[in-house]
């Protein structure tokens, strides 16, 4: 910017000790090789590598002096008279290419026709003749000029004139000079500069406007250039920016010129971003910055060289024309470099090897010493020489996400990326480095279940860290739900998990082995851990997982449950049977067998039977004692899964009566049986031959063991049997006695 350029320097003010005499070497031009021109834009600007301004050198105005020379302009601004020495210093220092700042206004007549004096074109023949001698690129311009580029929009007739006339000997005077000499349409002065009017006030125009003006002055320059002749036609020309600005030039108001050439044209900006840092060399009541290179500083600087990419995108090489970093003030005659300097050179020429930029730093002596013709600083002087090709896009992270082993960070790869940084934070904290990984994901294991993290990752090659998003990603961490269990019960199957701190609730997911998951339940609150799947069907094997989540996130899934569904047996009727008591049931689906269970009336649930036989239905405890009261259950099985039991029957044992005697009488027939403990009374059956079997008697006493059937008719033969009973419960049938009256 005209600011920094314009001030004197002050470390070649106090490194001044000797002045280098004059060295003028005759400008020799070269004609173009056949396989020169031949390449791209983008090619050439690579092929240009790191380059240096000679500042406040040749655009330095004389404003003081009578009838002054060349060189009279040359050393107006301090520096002194550049000599082939110095550019072979540059060489040697690792630059392949300087820009040459021109006023050419400086020596030019001033009738309206513009004419530049042939002294001062001899002058930066001899300049550019240094620098071809040591194979460098060469970029001139028009740079300041004495200010006339701000009466653009005041008197446009007047200024556009000066600017063809201008460019036209410009073009005309070198359009035979290899590819190594590029023109460049102007600097800062083509954009906000142009609206001054003749007093120095701004000219009312529009943003619309103003850009038209800027594009038009830019194609005028390369209409003039392509029809100049000579090499002319194919030169590769530098199109200044709107402000040489990033964010003004990335506008979608500025347009690049039209060419009769593809692949020719390159673009130009500078960077002095943040200004109260690189500009400043101590507060000027706006704000103040004196060092550079947090983990934010970087971000900025990546993040507005990724928006020229879209020039590469289109074709056109890119040239950060300028940047530069002004010492810190001490006191009057004490000024010291400032902190981050290095760190700022450095990570800029990073971002110029990874996009194919051309960096030229702006230099008035405060980096290379004119009159020793080497740097001045060791550190400075290293990184010109070094390799600083490195990834370092800012890498896009793609999402967070809780694992089972804990929060997975995955981010896009970045080209040529050796390895990543991954940072974390919590809220009210700053960002501390978690992780070094090589892949494209990180899982923090140490994040810890019901607290907020934020994350984000920086891309590393060669040592150096790019940018990164500063807002990063965030997530609560939410541990993975245990499935503690998964049990049969009436209604269904119930599933019950383990608290997850931090859940505000959970979702339930079923599936069968060939099946997919499907979410069956969402429950809301924290303290729910247990779900019953009342519509799982009988028979069916189901396998079952929770998931915490607290709002949008939620936890990963990594336990499972899995179960047949066996409903429970329904216990149909327990009844006293000969051998002992008979317990049925309802068949269940899918069950393989059944464990039946009993009871006293004062003991608890014991196992009695395993009915290895999903079709068995019954089962006779043959144990059970006469007299005593007995409940009983059963559970299906299929292998090591068990149904719930809901329901049991409970019957007291009553055994068979058991006939002693039976024989007539004279009052008919006398029948005598043994007494059954437990029984209340009996009841006597008969039947005659052909007939069927009917109630004859009701013993309403257990004790009672005797009866006479008064009512058998002589001469039939009767059958007869007996039951026991305790109120409803009735014993199974005695063995039949025949006997006639």
């Amino acid at each position: 910017m005209k600011k920094i350029k314009q001030i004197v320097t002050i470390f070649a003010a106090l490194a001044l000790a000797v002045t280098a005499g004059l060295s003028f070497a005759g400008t020799k031009t070269k004609a173009a090789g056949s396989d020169e021109f031949t390449r791209t834009a983008i090619e050439i600007a690579a092929d240009m590598g790191y380059g240096w301004n000679l500042g406040n050198t040749m655009e330095a105005t004389n404003t003081w002096t009578s009838n002054p020379k060349v060189t009279d302009f040359e050393t107006a601004w301090g520096q002194p008279v550049t000599t082939k020495a110095m550019i072979d210093g540059i060489k040697k220092a690792g630059f392949n290419s300087i820009r040459i700042p021109v006023s050419w206004s400086n020596m030019m007549s001033s009738d309206g026709n513009y004419i530049i004096d042939a002294s001062y074109f001899k002058r930066v023949d001899e300049i550019i003749s240094y620098a071809f001698a040591n194979d460098m690129y060469v970029i001139i311009n028009d740079h300041y000029d004495g200010g006339w580029w701000e009466h653009f929009c005041g008197n446009k007739r007047d200024c556009m004139k000066h600017y063809k006339n201008m460019w036209t000997q410009v073009a005309g005077h070198y359009k035979d000079y290899s590819e190594k000499l590029i023109f460049e349409s102007a600097n800062e002065e083509l954009g906000d500069s142009l609206k001054k009017s003749l007093s120095k006030i701004d000219v009312n125009i529009s943003d619309t406007a103003l850009y038209n003006l800027v594009n038009e002055i830019n194609q005028t320059f390369v209409d003039i250039v392509r029809q100049s002749g000579g090499n002319n036609a194919r030169r590769y020309l530098l199109i200044a920016g709107f402000n040489t600005d990033i964010d003004k030039t990335c506008s979608s108001l500025y347009e690049m010129p039209t060419d009769t050439i593809s692949n020719h044209l390159m673009i130009s900006v500078h960077y002095y971003t943040p200004w109260t840092y690189v500009g400043l060399y101590k507060d000027e009541g706006y704000g103040y910055k004196a060092t550079w290179g947090t983990d934010s500083d970087k971000s900025e600087m990546a993040g507005n060289f990724a928006k020229m990419k879209k020039f590469t995108d289109a074709g056109y090489g890119v040239v950060i024309g300028e940047y530069s970093v002004l010492p810190q003030y001490i006191s009057s005659d004490n000024y010291k470099r400032k902190d981050g300097d290095t760190t700022f050179i450095k990570y800029l020429l990073t971002l110029c090897d990874k996009y194919g930029y051309a960096p030229y730093v702006w230099d008035a002596g405060d980096w290379y010493n004119r009159y020793t013709c080497s740097m001045r600083w060791s550190d400075i002087a290293a990184i010109y020489k070094s390799d600083l090709t490195a990834a370092v896009d800012i890498p896009v992270l793609k999402a967070v996400s809780n694992t089972t082993a804990g929060i997975n960070v995955s981010w896009n790869k970045v080209d040529g990326a050796q390895k990543y940084y991954v940072y974390r934070k919590t809220s009210g904290t700053s960002w501390s480095r978690i992780a070094e990984v090589t892949s494209t994901s990180y899982v923090d294991k140490t994040a810890k279940s019901g607290s907020t993290y934020t994350y984000t990752v920086r891309a590393v090659n060669k040592g150096i860290a790019g940018g990164y998003d500063k807002n990063g990603k965030s997530i609560k961490r939410l541990a993975d739900t245990k499935v503690t269990s998964v049990t049969n019960v009436t209604s269904g199957i119930t599933v019950k998990w383990s608290r997850v701190a931090g859940a505000a609730g959970y979702y339930v997911y079923r599936k069968t082995s060939t099946g997919s998951w499907s979410r069956i339940a969402e429950l809301k609150g924290a303290s729910t851990l247990g779900y019953t799947d009342t519509k799982a069907s009988a028979g069916v094997t189901y396998i079952y997982t929770v998931r915490p989540y607290s709002g949008n996130v939620k936890g990963d899934w990594s336990s499972t449950g899995t179960l047949k569904r066996l409903a429970d047996p329904t216990v149909a009727s327990v009844t006293n049977v000969t051998a002992g008591i008979t317990v049925k049931w309802n068949k269940t689906a899918g069950a393989s067998g059944y464990i039946v269970y009993r009871k006293g009336t004062s003991g608890s649930w014991t196992r009695i039977a395993d009915v290895k036989s999903g079709s068995t239905t019954s089962y006779t405890d043959k144990t059970a004692s006469g007299g005593s009261t007995y409940s009983y259950t059963v559970r299906a099985y299929a292998g090591k899964t068990m149904s719930d039991w809901h329901n049991y029957k409970s019957l007291k044992r009553l055994a068979d009566p058991k006939f002693d005697s039976a024989y007539a009488v004279k009052a008919g027939i006398t029948l005598k049986w043994r007494k059954v403990t437990g029984a209340g009374g009996y009841i006597l059956y008969r039947k005659a031959p052909g007939g069927s079997w009917a109630r004859i008697a009701d013993i309403k006493s257990g004790s009672t063991l005797k009866y006479v059937d008064t009512t058998a008719a002589r001469g039939v033969k009767y059958s007869y049997t007996i039951r026991a009973y305790s109120g409803k419960i009735m014993s199974s049938w005695s063995s039949v006695r025949n006997i006639s009256r």
